[in-house]
């Protein structure tokens, strides 16, 4: 049997697992490396490796999924009852039924 989830909200297959992780505080980084002097570089890589030793570690126990297909989010953490699941036949109908190919390239919408 596949291990493959399904939303919650309307019991579709199309999840995507996210990590969590973010990127605005490496851009911000990036940012101020690129105006400060030679010198500096060295002082804000010891701020940062202080700064991202007490950053907290993501937790490899808890899974965030988000739905292809409504938009649905959730999270689920290992050793918990997975979430109940509403099957939605008529919207997953309506929602495959909106999918359509590219005649000129061949991609498909995901509905």
């Amino acid at each position: 049997m596949s291990n493959q989830e399904q939303c919650p909200s309307c019991g579709g297959y199309k999840v995507n697992e996210e990590d969590g992780r973010g990127c605005a505080s490496q851009i911000l980084v990036h940012v101020i490396l690129t105006v400060i002097t030679a010198g500096a570089w060295i002082i804000a890589w010891f701020i940062i490796g202080a700064i991202e030793s007490f950053r907290p570690k993501p937790d490899p126990t808890l899974h965030s999924y988000t739905c292809q297909i409504c938009g649905y989010k959730w999270t689920w953490r290992e050793g918990t009852p997975r979430p109940k699941v509403n099957v939605r036949t008529e919207f997953l109908a309506k929602m495959e039924a909106q999918r359509w190919k590219c005649i000129a390239c061949g991609n498909e919408n995901e509905g």
